[in-house]
């Protein structure tokens, strides 16, 4: 990330305007590239001052960010808002320059890159059922009943089954090529980059950063749901029991006030769907 922070400070011009650009690329990469929309904001409000208009703002923040873009393009970078983990809206820091395979091959090595490859298999081969009975919620889980608990009005209210895209540390350790510690340390530099999340019950996943930079390959060689909301891939959220609808927790909070209660899809209630965790 330093060595991105120097590129973009050799194309600032030193004007106030730009001067306030530098410091949201610079907020934005010190949060790994991956930072969430109203952690943004509030450092754009700081910025701003007295002269932050707060019915302007969104506005404001997004000409900003497209200024921002016009500059890394020349670097082959750009900054995406999109939906991050856990329906959170956010800035993620993408590199755009070169395809999918080239991005791997200039952060990682060749053993680390097929090991990469090899975690998303895991991660995104296919679906994994998920004991619902006495482990413990996932943080998915927990936003999800939240949302229901919004909608229906009543307490306690939870989807009978689940699925995952995450896979246990152990099961990832088992990589022929690298030994268990080897693995493990390759696991946190993944999730530094912010490609791979680990949670609290020592299970990984693919992290926002890591959809959006690999968002070609991964739709390429995976049948991943697609949000019907926002029409991006989603691995947390809610799918309907028909497994054709599917949506990030904030899309699935606007379509059960907004829209409906059944799946546009089938009819089915959705309150008898599945959690994507």
């Amino acid at each position: 990330m330093a060595d991105d922070i120097n590129e973009v400070e050799s194309l600032d011009n030193g004007t106030t305007e730009e001067s306030k650009r530098r410091y949201l690329i610079r907020y934005i990469l010190a949060k790994g590239g991956v930072c969430d929309e109203r952690d943004l904001m509030g450092a754009f409000e700081a910025l701003e001052g007295n002269n932050y208009q707060s019915d302007r703002a969104e506005d404001t923040l997004k000409d900003h960010i497209a200024n921002i873009n016009v500059k890394l393009n020349i670097l082959g970078y750009k900054v995406v808002h999109c939906m991050g983990r856990l329906g959170m809206r956010c800035y993620v820091y993408i590199d755009i320059g070169s395809s999918d395979e080239t991005k791997l091959a200039t952060k990682l090595k060749p053993d680390e890159l097929t090991y990469l490859k090899w975690c998303l298999d895991k991660f995104l081969d296919s679906q994994k059922q998920l004991d619902t009975g006495n482990a413990p919620r996932t943080e998915v889980q927990v936003a999800v009943d939240s949302v229901l608990t919004e909608v229906t009005g009543q307490l306690d209210v939870q989807l009978p089954s689940a699925v995952t895209y995450t896979v246990g540390s152990t099961e990832l350790s088992q990589f022929e090529e690298l030994g268990p510690l080897e693995s493990q340390q390759l696991l946190l530099k993944l999730c530094h980059l912010k490609w791979f999340y680990s949670t609290s019950q020592g299970r990984f996943g693919i992290n926002v950063r890591g959809i959006q930079e690999l968002k070609g390959y991964l739709k390429a060689r995976y049948e991943l749901p697609i949000c019907c909301s926002c029409h991006e891939i989603v691995l947390e959220g809610v799918q309907c029991t028909c497994l054709v609808k599917s949506w990030h927790i904030s899309c699935f909070r606007h379509y059960t006030t907004h829209v409906s209660m059944q799946c546009e899809g089938c009819g089915a209630s959705i309150t008898q769907g599945i959690y994507l965790t």
